[in-house]
């Protein structure tokens, strides 16, 4: 529901900051 759509976008935002920090 709502929480699972926040959860997922911020795990997308997460992700990008990872791979712009890691690369």
């Amino acid at each position: 529901m709502i929480l699972i759509t926040i959860l997922i976008e911020r795990g997308a935002v997460g992700m990008q900051i990872l791979f712009t920090h890691g690369f």
